[in-house]
């Protein structure tokens, strides 16, 4: 079995557990998150840290558009015989059309990637750190605002009311998925994370 595997293996049994655990109701303890500024509400408090550092790697991404701006470039005035002009015309427009094509691609919505450092899973929130051009930036992501959450073996996508959807990909993501679910929605997490609940039944 290779470190992947092992890895993944490791992580689906912590999800399993953690599932299992929280069919129960009992409450989870409480971890200290690396990050003094992530300041909890009332009630809420880090049940785990995943650390690229630790070897705990989700991959991170949102569904969202984007602004592109392009340019084709090239002289405004071209000189030459006239079929040299009529030629160029031709090649510049076939060139914007090309770019304008490629521009609408890389502007229309789709899964757009951020290097993730670090994920805190609290009792309400879900916190990511992510790598900037100029240091890092946390954002959260509150559990309440959640419209659908599903588990397509070690991917997790959240959709939420307002903000663009967000995918976890990676050996842990369905140990997030049991926390997640459990906060969200009690005891239905069971028909939302049918796998992990399969997994706990056979066990038992």
């Amino acid at each position: 079995m290779s470190r992947r595997q092992r890895e993944h293996a490791r992580a689906w049994s912590a999800a399993v557990r953690m599932h299992a655990h929280l069919m129960t109701k009992r409450p989870l303890d409480a971890v200290v998150p690396p990050v003094p500024g992530l300041t909890p509400e009332p009630g809420e408090y880090a049940v785990g840290v995943l650390t690229r550092s630790a070897g705990m790697t989700l991959d991170y991404a949102r569904y969202s558009a984007a602004e592109v701006v392009y340019a084709t470039g090239g002289p405004s005035i071209v000189v030459g015989s006239p079929q040299f002009v009529t030629g160029y015309a031709i090649g510049s427009m076939l060139l914007r059309a090309r770019v304008r094509r490629r521009a609408r691609r890389m502007a229309a919505p789709q899964w757009r990637p951020a290097r993730l450092l670090c994920t805190v899973v609290t009792t309400r929130r879900l916190w990511c750190e992510l790598e900037q051009p100029h240091g890092t930036r946390w954002l959260h992501f509150d559990y309440d605002t959640i419209t659908h959450l599903d588990l397509d073996r070690y991917t997790l996508t959240l959709t939420f009311q307002q903000s663009a959807p967000l995918q976890l990909t990676g050996a842990w993501a369905p140990w997030c998925a049991a926390v997640i679910a459990h906060y969200r929605y009690g005891q239905a997490a069971a028909m939302i994370l049918p796998a992990l609940h399969t997994a706990v039944t056979a066990a038992n």
